[in-house]
């Protein structure tokens, strides 16, 4: 999308009548480091903007993967100055395996039973965050999926499972770490579950 777009469908729904809107817009985790000034200058035209923080990650020592977190204090601030809510995005894990056709666990981030979605979880709530983006609830695809999935996929494909954990466990992980932001249960990095 072009800046010169962008602006058109912010005036249209900015715009008082039937169709003014609250906007939410979403788009590139690195979005402060985008060289274009008019792109940035429409992202602060939002009600509430999104980095999509899928697949944006790192390992440590041991070889297990950690959502990428270290741009959130920084856009947190950058969206507070604007009066635009900043609305970080979640995820319990990746692959695109299946839906590119890769071979088992090419692409795969690891769920690692929850606690890749959970330890970002509790950097959100040390941040003091209100609102946050699941991604997502039915991306099977994507194996981002947190919605009931079996740990017996069909095995003529690639899709991820629950690793023998409950089919519901990552709709269970979201509620506890919605109650962790919301200060209905202390912050704590070990998962209640």
């Amino acid at each position: 999308m072009t800046p010169a777009l962008a602006n058109r469908l912010i005036d249209f729904f900015k715009t008082p009548g039937p169709y003014a809107a609250y906007l939410v817009g979403g788009g590139d985790w690195n979005w402060r480091k985008i060289p274009d000034p008019r792109w940035r200058a429409f992202v602060h035209r939002l009600d509430a903007y999104a980095p999509w923080n899928v697949g944006n990650y790192w390992k440590d020592a041991s070889g297990d993967a950690h959502a990428s977190t270290q741009s959130w204090i920084e856009d947190k601030k950058e969206c507070e100055a604007r009066g635009v809510l900043w609305m970080p995005v979640v995820y319990p894990g990746f692959s695109w395996d299946n839906l590119k056709r890769l071979p088992s666990g090419t692409s795969n981030i690891p769920r690692r039973g929850g606690k890749f979605l959970w330890e970002q979880f509790y950097e959100l709530t040390r941040l003091d965050v209100e609102t946050v983006y699941v991604a997502m609830f039915d991306e099977v695809d994507e194996g981002t999926a947190i919605f009931k999935v079996t740990s017996s996929p069909p095995r003529q494909a690639h899709f991820v499972g629950c690793d023998g954990l409950p089919c519901d466990w990552y709709l269970h992980v979201v509620k506890e770490g919605t109650a962790m932001l919301r200060k209905q249960r202390p912050l704590s990095m070990e998962m209640p579950l």
